[in-house]
């Protein structure tokens, strides 16, 4: 079971159940029973749309928040930048422990430390380019 604090030191619990599947779907637009066909979309929801990420997270935990009796924005509020990270991490757990065979999800675990590093990379190259395009055009380079 994939557990996450926020920023508040909230503890949220994130278990994926087949009644949140049209939920997140029907509002965030992203298919949890699918994101393992498609390891790219998923990682692009945990690392690169934060937005999309706190909306999957926010129906996830939708019942919890309400029993504190918390409001969407309050419960948002709990979420920076690390939280986020750490948010990541326990969708991808919880998309693991949803997988119908234990077998398959061991191996995205085993496999998720993989997959981070390249889309870690892939950022930094993202954004080293766009340092690099900014600095052109305004006449500069990045060397010494």
């Amino acid at each position: 079971m994939a557990k996450l604090k926020d920023c508040r030191d909230r503890e949220w619990v994130l278990r994926i159940t087949n009644g949140d599947i049209e939920p997140v779907r029907d509002h965030c637009g992203v298919e949890l029973n699918k994101l393992l066909a498609n390891l790219n979309q998923f990682a692009e929801l945990l690392y690169g749309d934060p937005v999309s990420l706190g909306k999957v997270i926010w129906i996830l935990c939708e019942e919890q928040v309400k029993e504190r009796g918390l409001s969407e924005r309050e419960f948002g509020k709990g979420f920076d930048g690390p939280t986020i990270d750490r948010a990541a991490t326990a969708l991808m757990e919880a998309v693991a422990d949803f997988s119908p065979r234990s077998p398959v999800g061991q191996a995205i675990k085993k496999g998720w430390t993989r997959i981070l590093e390249a889309a870690d990379r892939r950022t930094t190259a993202r954004i080293d380019e766009a340092v690099e395009k900014a600095l052109r055009e305004m006449g500069q380079t990045s060397g010494p």
